[in-house]
């Protein structure tokens, strides 16, 4: 269960700036089980809406080339530039250059494309979906009676999905994308597209991907209960998938690294009242 993990500081790439807080020093006590852990996606998909600037600078770099293979973008710059050359009397003496650079700027603001956020320059997954699809793998795994139902969990004796999403957390807000190698990554490797069902008919999703990225991130818990469970989980989530479009089969991971660390042995004594 465990492997060689890269030594590269991602989290200081993407840090967040919060504060530290005055309390951080129990931090490692309370949450004392860490687990270190690495994922390699086949295909990862991102699910979140681009502003136009990115769009805009997507399409400007690749008019004119080959790797515009999306025919309906192609079409829609076409005819915005044909639209504008020589019909406003504010225009009329502009360069084909400036030209195409309004119809790019008109046709990113009528163009939807999904992707990744960005980080200090770096593509980054959000932690967040992480732990959701770590609450799907949990709740898959009980559907298919791979976990137990029992409400045995925790003092106060809750089931598995209910105590997970209260005692487990990934501290980082975002993750690095890096490749196999631990490099982080700055561009994606492609846009790919795909038709979808929408209410007036059919509508042209695109969506920024990676192949084979990894992903390296922390899990922590106060309670080490779920060592038990975490095979079960990764095996359920590495084919259930992370990130956009998973009922695709995108995002279907392997585990490549798991590491546990206990941070404090002093933890127990944490917010107990002593015994009389």
């Amino acid at each position: 269960m465990t492997a060689t993990l890269p030594t590269t500081d991602l989290k200081a790439l993407v840090n967040d700036d919060m504060p530290v807080s005055v309390f951080a020093s129990l931090r490692d006590q309370v949450w004392r089980h860490s687990y270190t852990v690495r994922i390699h996606v086949g295909h990862l998909v991102g699910g979140t809406p681009l502003n136009r600037d990115v769009v805009k600078g997507w399409i400007k770099t690749r008019v004119g080339t080959k790797e515009l293979a999306d025919i309906e973008l192609a079409r829609m710059v076409e005819e915005a530039v044909m639209g504008r050359e020589g019909t406003d009397p504010l225009t009329v003496n502009d360069s084909p250059d400036q030209v195409l650079s309004a119809a790019i700027e008109e046709v990113a603001s009528k163009t939807n494309l999904n992707g990744f956020y960005r980080r200090n320059g770096f593509l980054v997954f959000p932690a967040r979906n992480i732990k959701a699809a770590l609450r799907e793998a949990i709740s898959v795994a009980i559907a298919g009676g791979h976990i137990s139902r029992d409400r045995g969990w925790g003092e106060t004796g809750k089931g598995i999905l209910s105590w997970a999403n209260e005692h487990v957390f990934i501290p980082e807000d975002m993750v690095a994308i890096t490749d196999v190698d631990g490099n982080p990554l700055t561009e994606p490797t492609g846009i790919q597209q795909r038709q979808v069902s929408v209410h007036t008919g059919t509508s042209i999703a695109r969506e920024e991907y990676v192949l084979h990225a990894c992903l390296q991130f922390e899990v922590r818990c106060d309670d080490d209960r779920i060592d038990q469970a975490w095979p079960t989980i990764f095996t359920v989530g590495e084919v259930q998938g992370i990130g956009s479009t998973r009922s695709q089969q995108y995002g279907r991971y392997a585990v490549v690294g798991f590491e546990k660390s206990t941070l404090s042995e002093k933890a127990g004594a944490v917010g107990k009242s002593p015994k009389k």
